[in-house]
């Protein structure tokens, strides 16, 4: 009798850690692994959702100043006169006084600009008119009439599609004719511009298409990878 109750006394003196040290070991292991797998998941989940807004951003932010890259890569000088600075152009070209606005296709978007300055400082809030005319044809002459108003960095903006009347491409190919004007300081300012619209679209940038095919290919690759565990 006293035997059973040495060994129960001795039995639950011993410490728990003792008794199951593999069992705590094991427990403390499937722990660390579902955190350290947690931590993965929302790592990746983080990294990926940060790429997609920095990548949208990069989007938006290109688009909203391509007018102003066009305009800081060409040396020509846009003042007409000694104290006002006024400059039409277009996403593909056109900086300078009266010059070629670049060519387009049909159903393409022309992003019409224009810089106006005041002593070589932006002028802002300077309502713009823009007068569209279209290429002389024997079926519908375009002609219409934009507005636009000078941000803070004396640009505004406008931009139109390229899309044939009643289908018949003839009333949009050929030469398009563009005149802004505004007035500033009881001034007047004129400058005109004129691009060329062809039927056929524009050919891709060989880098363009090389990124493409790269992109592609890679996904193929993993997507044939994932397939085959």
């Amino acid at each position: 009798m006293n035997f059973v109750e040495n060994t129960s006394i001795h039995k639950h003196s011993q410490p728990k850690d003792f008794l199951c040290p593999t069992l705590l070991i094991s427990y403390e292991k499937e722990g660390g692994d579902k955190v350290l797998k947690s931590n993965l998941t929302t790592f990746v989940r983080i990294t990926t959702l940060f790429f997609l807004v920095i990548t949208s951003f990069s989007y938006i932010f290109s688009r909203l100043n391509t007018c102003e890259k066009a305009y800081a890569t060409c040396n020509i000088p846009p003042t007409l006169t000694p104290f006002v600075g006024f400059d039409l152009y277009t996403q593909k070209g056109g900086v300078g006084p009266n010059t070629f606005g670049g060519e387009f296709a049909l159903e393409e978007n022309v992003t019409l600009c224009v810089k106006m300055t005041n002593n070589d400082f932006p002028a802002e809030n300077c309502v713009i008119v823009f007068e569209i005319v279209g290429p002389t044809n024997n079926y519908l002459n375009i002609s219409f009439i934009r507005t636009a108003v000078t941000n803070s960095s004396g640009i505004a903006y406008q931009t139109f599609n390229i899309q044939p009347i009643n289908n018949m491409s003839e009333t949009v190919l050929g030469t398009w004719i563009v005149t802004a004007q505004s007035g500033l300081d009881q001034e007047t300012v004129v400058d005109t511009l004129h691009f060329e619209v062809a039927s056929i679209m524009p050919e891709f940038p060989t880098f363009t298409v090389s990124l493409f095919i790269l992109l592609v290919s890679t996904a193929a690759f993993l997507a044939r990878k994932y397939t085959q565990r």
